[in-house]
């Protein structure tokens, strides 16, 4: 294989390596608001001042968030050079390849000088992984670090940072499979074989039921359904007595104003100083100010007597359970002024 095709293919293994924190190839981005470009030049200002005090870790964080915020070729060049001086090679390399990408593609020919230098010197020290699948399963996945690895990888050697890889193996049906690889600084290069998958046992079916536990099924005496609580007949009683006799009183009321009305009227037809003697007109409106009278008494009284019977039967009514337990069987009620009679056996 020729140095040109090797370098190919390393560039193009790096668009799909597995770890989290080897890639920093981003969407297409809008443009950033003037928020988001302050924000991104204070944390770059910021890493800037930390690598300068030997603190690499935290000034790649700070360039990391920049980059995120207002994606630019300077701090992804920023960026992988701080990578590089954590060691990790593999991180470094990918980003300055992505730097070298995008500086062709803006045609800053300097930065893409600058960037393909800078990879090309990693590149002899990178540290690479080689994930082998033994035998293939239906719906197997493969995993570096938490990142899914395409299947077009799995045997490809990649370069990967230096140290612990966690490489985890799953499928339907099968055991997950999980294992931590070093890897040691480049250049290196460690195959791993990922083993055959055990497959996990079935659920077992629900088995039917003894039939010594359907015969006890069977003959088990039936529990008797509990009956729904009911209401005691007498307090229904009570609450439509109650009802008719608001009726009844609300009734009354109004052939009282109607006969107070009506007598008002009748003293217009009476001569002054003698009420009894009045014209027919006067006469008659005296007369059916009289009988609105004798309604709205008849119907007060019964109001009143209902509604006391309604409080009665309310106060007098035996409770739901009591009901249920052993209660009154109500046959006929009868309601008419100043009357209620109840029929039935108690």
């Amino acid at each position: 294989m020729t140095a040109r095709i090797r370098t190919k293919l390393l560039r193009r293994a790096s668009s799909v390596l597995a770890t989290a924190g080897l890639l920093l190839a981003r969407p297409v981005y809008a443009e950033p608001s003037a928020s988001q470009k302050a924000a991104a030049e204070s944390l770059f200002q910021a890493a800037v001042q930390l690598l300068a005090e030997g603190k690499a870790n935290e000034a790649c964080s700070k360039f990391e968030g920049s980059q995120q915020l207002e994606p630019a070729i300077g701090t992804m060049l920023r960026l992988a050079d701080c990578y590089e001086t954590l060691g990790k090679t593999a991180s470094a390399w990918a980003t300055f390849e992505q730097a070298r990408s995008a500086a062709a593609s803006q045609n800053r020919p300097e930065r893409e000088t600058i960037a393909r230098e800078r990879a090309q010197r990693l590149e002899a020290r990178l540290s690479k992984l080689q994930i082998r699948v033994t035998r293939e399963v239906a719906g197997l996945k493969v995993s570096l670090n938490g990142v899914d690895v395409p299947k077009a990888s799995w045997d490809l050697a990649v370069p990967v940072d230096p140290g612990a890889q966690r490489v985890v193996a799953s499928a339907p049906g099968h055991h997950e499979f999980e294992n931590v690889v070093e890897v040691p600084s480049g250049p290196a290069s460690v195959a791993f074989d990922v083993p055959a998958l055990t497959p996990a046992p079935q659920e077992p079916a629900a088995r039917p039921a003894p039939s010594s536990a359907l015969s006890l099924a069977t003959n088990a005496t039936p529990q008797p359904a509990q009956s729904p609580e009911r209401s005691s007949p007498l307090r229904t009683v009570g609450f439509v007595s109650g009802g008719l006799g608001l009726v009844a009183l609300g009734v009354g009321g109004f052939f009282g104003v109607q006969a107070y009305q009506k007598n008002q009227d009748s003293l217009a037809q009476c001569r002054k100083g003698d009420p009894n003697s009045c014209s027919a007109e006067g006469t008659a409106l005296r007369d059916d100010a009289r009988s609105a009278g004798t309604r709205a008494t008849i119907a007060m009284i019964a109001g009143g007597v209902l509604v006391g019977a309604g409080i009665t039967l309310l106060v007098v009514a035996p409770t739901s359970r009591e009901t249920q337990a052993a209660g009154p069987r109500l046959r006929q009620v009868s309601v008419g002024p100043g009357m209620l009679q109840l029929t039935g056996e108690l």
